[in-house]
């Protein structure tokens, strides 16, 4: 067992599967990323949903990338043209050691593979910071979410918005399932860890059907349990300020 004096994780599951393995003193913070992220929607783009890719070509065969998402985008193409709903489709960065960026290689997939021209992709813009934070403007500012496994639906679902999880990613041999590393069942009102299109449009019209504000009302119990805000990062600040003063 290894040791370090303190460790921030993202809820209270990360922190007790941590202790397995480390002797240290833990503190739930939620994303720390997010945390520090103000920003606050002035309209929902209706009939919009958002899709956020993990579509990597450096590592897809090594950790069965691509055919997760290409199924799950062949779907959501279906699904927005049948309710006439318009696809945002959020790629990653270029990855270090590939000649395609991800957006390129993701482009040329939809351009061949979606039957129907109702999608548009978007990039994560960069600034002299580095990476912005575009893709949760995006999704902030969408009326639905959908997502595999990405950390940005966690973040947006801690945000109280409308995130389904259809989470089929197999990374190594280890499936990866909803809330991870929480232990709930297969399928819920917002996820599915079974590929199964049917039970994927029974959720999509749940989420459809029900506002921001009445679909955490609903679920806040799960939602607070795995995924959270702190805004500005209050609980780390403090956290942080009584260690350095001995409390």
């Amino acid at each position: 067992i290894g040791k370090v004096d303190f460790l921030f994780t993202a809820n209270y599951h990360f922190s007790k599967k941590y202790k397995n393995f480390l002797e240290c003193e833990t503190k739930n913070i939620g994303f720390f990323r997010n945390n520090q992220f103000s920003y606050k929607s002035k309209k929902i783009d209706k009939n919009t949903l958002t899709y956020i890719s993990q579509y990597r070509n450096d590592i897809k065969h090594e950790h069965n990338v691509s055919m997760p998402d290409e199924k799950i985008l062949k779907f959501l193409n279906e699904y927005t043209f049948k309710y006439d709903k318009k696809l945002n489709i959020l790629a990653r960065p270029k990855g270090p050691l590939t000649k395609l960026s991800n957006e390129e290689e993701l482009l040329n997939f939809c351009k061949k593979e979606l039957q129907y021209k109702n999608w548009e992709i978007y990039s994560e813009m960069t600034n002299n910071q580095g990476r912005s934070h575009s893709n949760y403007i995006k999704g902030i500012n969408s009326e639905v979410i959908v997502t595999i496994d990405s950390t940005l639906g966690y973040e947006l679902l801690a945000r109280n918005k409308r995130v389904a999880f259809f989470c089929i990613r197999d990374w190594g041999g280890h499936h990866l399932k909803f809330g991870y590393p929480k232990k709930l069942k297969d399928n819920g009102s917002f996820w599915s860890n079974n590929y199964d299109v049917k039970k994927y449009e029974i959720i999509l019209d749940y989420l459809f059907l029900n506002s921001d504000k009445s679909f955490y009302g609903k679920n806040k119990k799960i939602i607070n349990d795995i995924s959270f805000l702190d805004k500005k990062n209050k609980i780390f600040k403090k956290t942080i300020k009584n260690l350095i003063n001995g409390k």
